[in-house]
């Protein structure tokens, strides 16, 4: 009875973990997470397990409605500028979200995913490899990382340093496209911020 406790305990924290809180029922919020959790007993199971499709569904809903917002959002301001359709493209920032979250997304159209957490990044991106995607990285990029970086992603919306551009240009395997990057430019010369000196 102890181990199946905590296990639950253990599963139902990863799924929350994964869940904005807003989308919770008020008694399931992160930080009293344990505390709740603690009160569930057998018999307050089922009903539990409706609460969490229940907020699981609202979490959904909430993509889908997020994604039609940003979606009209991006075409009035196309229109505006009198840009071609589909000009701009809608890049989602995924990064602590689940797999099956993005499954999500990309059941609603989005292709595009910006990452940060490398390892995580990873993750997704062989979970996902059935789907034509393309992953941006779009964290600051430690040296040790280039390779991984160079081998998984498409684009590189943060490279600093001259010395990045090197080792991913060098780590991009040859059967693959060439590597997209973004530069990063420090236009004012900002000593607490990264980037290249303007020119």
């Amino acid at each position: 009875m102890i181990v199946w406790f905590d296990n639950l305990v253990l599963r139902m924290k990863a799924l929350f973990a994964q869940m904005p809180v807003m989308f919770l029922e008020k008694t399931f919020f992160r930080e009293s997470l344990n505390v709740t959790l603690m009160h569930i007993n057998r018999a307050d199971l089922q009903n539990f397990s409706l609460t969490l499709s229940i907020s699981l569904n609202n979490l959904m809903n909430s993509i889908a409605d997020n994604i039609k917002n940003v979606s009209q959002r991006i075409q009035k301001a196309t229109n505006f500028a009198s840009g071609a359709q589909n000009s701009v493209q809608l890049l989602a920032v995924s990064k602590t979200r689940s797999a099956d979250t993005l499954k999500s997304a990309i059941d609603l159209g989005i292709s595009q995913f910006g990452e940060n957490y490398l390892q995580e990044a990873l993750d997704k991106i062989a979970a996902l490899k059935q789907y034509p995607l393309t992953w941006h990285f779009i964290g600051p990029i430690q040296s040790n990382k280039t390779r991984a970086i160079a081998e998984h992603f498409d684009w590189v919306q943060s490279v600093d340093r001259l010395k990045i551009a090197k080792r991913l240009s060098e780590q991009r395997p040859t059967s693959q496209p060439p590597l997209n990057i973004c530069i990063q430019v420090n236009i004012n010369n900002e000593p607490t911020k990264s980037g290249i000196p303007p020119v």
